[in-house]
């Protein structure tokens, strides 16, 4: 069924976009409903609707919170009875329902406090479906007996890529902006502190690489966006970050990111132990890939064999490494050289895109770069 955490951020002074009409009160048409004061968390909390609990069609549940003797006490949907944490201090409260042991939804709602004393009540839900994990996050301020929705002002904007190495994500933002948005993450919201920590929603990659059905599209990951999900897992840069509350702002920034452990990857999704343990055999692999594909390019084929017959089959042909991608020149750069005994003679130089494997043809006493077919064409009207 369902497990839920409740966590309830106070945060001061926002202002939102949907208004949501949550006072408990009915005004009359003749005088105007009293305004209603709320102080601590339960205050707010007990104000909150039904639907503010509900986060991406997430959650959605409100319980009745009752103190008794050694904390507090409520129901779960399932009718047994649940100890939620309530922590008035910290304004906090954090309701666990497992329901019948099929799922799980955990709602969490924290209090914290602007320096205009302006409250706002964040709302995070997580919730297991007896496959993978899901997580929500909203904000709402309540203002003149009303709520409103202040999300999009609490929060920066993120996507995956956050958890991405910067040269790996300025390489190939373009190639993987649909499983950007196709991946989440989860949020947790503090007990103790002003920092949300957002970190990599391990369950939902795993279970998309398992062939498993796509939440967002009804369908399973193909071929070739769970190879892109592969990579992307492979060039993982950290495991999470904060967002630290900007008291003044009224607004959550990104701070410190927490580096991720590749040996520890494999751990993590298990299907990928052979790829992911050593990083530096996937760059050899991809070099080696390259070399290959320029090796076997009909021109260079070619000079190999005059070469090999010109020195009576004393000398060959090989083609090297010259210069790895920069974030400046984002390509290979690989020679085609020829070993005469003393040093290497370079007979053409050649440029590779990683991304797709296009080469480029860099001829040297002009200083241009051309696409294999020009250079091609260029050769022809030289004969």
């Amino acid at each position: 069924m369902k497990k839920i955490t409740i966590l309830l951020a106070l945060l001061f002074g926002f202002a939102g976009p949907s208004e949501l009409n949550a006072t408990p009160y009915v005004a009359s048409s003749k005088a105007p409903a009293p305004q209603i004061h709320p102080v601590n968390i339960l205050d707010y909390y007990s104000l909150l609707p039904e639907k503010l609990l509900s986060i991406n069609s997430l959650g959605g549940f409100k319980y009745s919170l009752k103190k008794a003797k050694g904390g507090w006490i409520t129901h779960s949907l399932a009718g047994y009875g649940l100890q939620p944490v309530v922590d008035i201090k910290n304004g906090y409260i954090q309701i666990d329902d497992e329901g019948t042991g099929g799922g799980s939804v955990t709602e969490t709602v924290v209090l914290f406090r602007k320096a205009d004393k302006e409250a706002l009540i964040g709302v995070g839900i997580e919730e297991f479906d007896g496959f993978h994990m899901d997580y929500g996050l909203a904000f709402y301020e309540f203002r003149n007996n009303h709520w409103k929705d202040v999300t999009n002002k609490a929060l920066p904007t993120l996507t995956f890529k956050e958890f991405l190495q910067e040269k790996y994500v300025k390489l190939t933002l373009d190639k993987t902006s649909r499983i950007f948005r196709m991946l989440s993450w989860r949020y947790q919201l503090p007990r103790y502190g002003t920092s949300i920590t957002v970190s990599i929603n391990h369950s939902q990659i795993q279970f998309l690489l398992d062939n498993e059905v796509d939440k967002k599209t009804g369908k399973p990951l193909d071929q070739k966006n769970k190879e892109l999900l592969s990579e992307l897992v492979q060039n993982l840069g950290y495991e999470s970050f904060l967002l630290n509350w900007n008291r003044r702002e009224g607004r959550f920034e990104p701070g410190e990111k927490k580096v991720m452990d590749y040996k520890t990857i494999a751990g993590y999704f298990e299907n990928m132990k052979d790829d992911v343990s050593f990083r530096k055999e996937s760059k050899a692999q991809l070099e080696k890939k390259i070399l290959t594909k320029v090796l076997e390019l009909p021109e260079v084929r070619e000079r190999a064999k005059e070469i090999d017959s010109l020195s009576h089959h004393t000398r060959k042909l090989k083609v090297m490494i010259a210069g790895e991608p920069t974030e400046e020149e984002p390509y290979y750069y690989v020679k085609a050289v020829e070993d005469n005994g003393g040093n290497f003679v370079t007979h053409l130089h050649f440029y590779v895109d990683p991304k797709n494997m296009e080469i480029k043809v860099y001829d040297v006493v002009e200083d241009l770069t051309f696409t294999l077919e020009e250079w091609r064409k260029r050769e022809l009207k030289r004969r």
